[in-house]
């Protein structure tokens, strides 16, 4: 996973901070932690009052990438036609987790019979089932801006999800895709959360040969988007003293 790169801190003042930190790896479970200093400035408490109670609200906004590298099983003969001992089954795999707040928690593999110019083969299919499974929100990779500023974001910029996939280093068609405002299509896929989970569809449209019997392959997939979360403290100001 990668690091929160150029990622921002925004205040209750609307002031901002930018700053880098290294994500959760194989190697380091954990990720980097780091300290922020910020000054927020309070406002002038009533002439009456000796203290008040005020809330700090901070808002986390940064770019992430969930990386998932897999073994699945490519079966050319999908039906048992042929009296061969098989070397995998075809199923789907259950994950726990990447280490990232978006997760890809299920993939299903199919495949699907096809044929291209006489030659009988199959088109091999991942379901590819993705799930919020942190606190905050999913944005659009390219609105993490507007998500820590007071800009309003439209409905469309939240819970958008970008994702290429590849199986023996090949790239699959990935659908639905989002067409372009200048028109035709993105070259990735996208998935939009509903409820916090939701799945994509993506293929080896070319499809394998019957010849290549049954074997496993590894099966790479990338999310790419955005994520915002808030904390919220209460704190009390003191008036300051004049004596």
């Amino acid at each position: 996973d990668s690091a929160w790169e150029g990622a921002s801190l925004t205040g209750g003042t609307g002031d901002s901070k930018t700053f880098s930190l290294e994500g959760k790896s194989a190697l380091n479970i954990k990720g980097r932690k780091d300290t922020i200093t910020a000054k927020i400035k309070a406002k002038e408490i009533d002439t009456q009052s000796e203290s008040h109670t005020s809330t700090v609200m901070i808002t986390a906004c940064y770019n992430y990438k969930t990386d998932l590298s897999t073994e699945v099983c490519v079966d050319t003969d999908p039906y048992s036609l042929t009296q061969k001992t098989k070397a995998c089954e075809i199923g789907e795999e259950r994950f726990s987790g990447q280490g990232a707040p978006v997760a890809i928690t299920k993939v299903e593999t199919k495949m699907l019979p096809h044929e291209e110019a006489g030659i009988n083969k199959v088109r091999p299919a991942f379901m590819v089932y993705i799930e919020n499974k942190g606190n905050g929100e999913v944005v659009k990779n390219n609105k993490v801006g507007e998500a820590c500023s007071s800009v309003k974001l439209e409905h469309e910029a939240f819970n958008t999800i970008y994702v290429r996939a590849f199986l023996s280093g090949k790239e699959l068609n990935c659908s639905p895709k989002e067409r372009l405002e200048g028109g035709g299509v993105s070259p990735e896929g996208y998935v939009r959360l509903k409820g916090k989970e939701d799945f994509v569809r993506c293929s080896l449209e070319e499809g394998i040969g019957k010849e290549m019997g049954t074997y496993t392959a590894p099966l790479t997939v990338e999310l790419d988007y955005g994520y915002t979360f808030s904390i919220s403290k209460d704190v009390e100001i003191l008036k300051e003293l004049e004596y």
